[in-house]
């Protein structure tokens, strides 16, 4: 049986900071507090956790029909961010 994944789908921000190579561009994300709550679940539950950056990837946005960002993915289907919506849906997909 594989593992349920949860893959968080938002936009990443990027930071130039000047380091020793001359200038590196770094991940930010501006809402650590949604990546923490959905990480977590994914942890409490068991299942994988990965985020989706869409200014890398803007296809999966068309791709699941994604409406409105941040959102979740679990299996086929896309989950607006609401804890007790993801606990039942990964429940779902265990069973």
């Amino acid at each position: 049986m594989t593992p349920i994944e949860l893959k968080l789908v938002k936009e990443l921000g990027y930071e130039r900071i000047e380091c020793a190579c001359g200038m590196a561009v770094l991940p930010k994300d501006p809402t650590p507090e949604i990546t923490d709550t959905v990480k977590k679940l994914a942890i409490e539950e068991g299942a994988k956790f990965s985020i989706i950056d869409t200014s890398v990837h803007p296809e999966v946005i068309k791709k699941y029909n994604i409406r409105e960002l941040p959102a979740v993915i679990i299996g086929k289907n896309t989950y607006m961010i609401e804890e007790k919506i993801l606990r039942s849906a990964i429940r779902k997909e265990k069973a």
